[in-house]
């Protein structure tokens, strides 16, 4: 099976981010929050867990779902960061880890996994 250590690791990283998100922004473990925040979050879970699926089977929609759902939390953190002096922690913490996953999305193996899993069509200008 090609690319297996990219589909475990990816699929891992986003899973435990799907945890850590759930741990850290809802304490009463409630999934969905009543206010617009938790709500921001509570989507990035359900698109992180999407993203897994899609990055098990190497589609190409499930490493742009994950990039989608780290550019939302970086935005929630960083609003939720600036709002609140008192999230300042788990809000630094969301960042880093989606920091850290936005480094790993972006390596060469990951987006080299992900490049030859999508069709190659030949420049028509080009003799075969």
């Amino acid at each position: 099976m090609k690319w297996f250590s990219v589909r475990i690791n990816g699929g891992f990283v986003l899973i435990l981010q799907a945890f850590f998100l759930q741990l850290v922004w809802s304490p009463d473990h409630n999934v969905f929050g009543e206010t617009p925040d938790n709500l921001a979050l509570a989507g990035s879970v359900f698109l992180v867990l999407l993203a897994a699926v899609g990055f098990v089977f190497l589609r190409p929609l499930g490493w742009l779902l994950a990039m989608l759902t780290q550019a939302i939390c970086l935005v929630t953190a960083l609003i939720l960061r600036f709002s609140d002096p008192a999230l300042l922690i788990p809000a630094q913490l969301t960042m880093l880890y989606a920091i850290g996953a936005v480094l790993y999305l972006n390596a060469h193996t990951v987006r080299g996994a992900f490049n030859e899993s999508t069709p190659q069509f030949a420049d028509p200008g080009e003799p075969e």
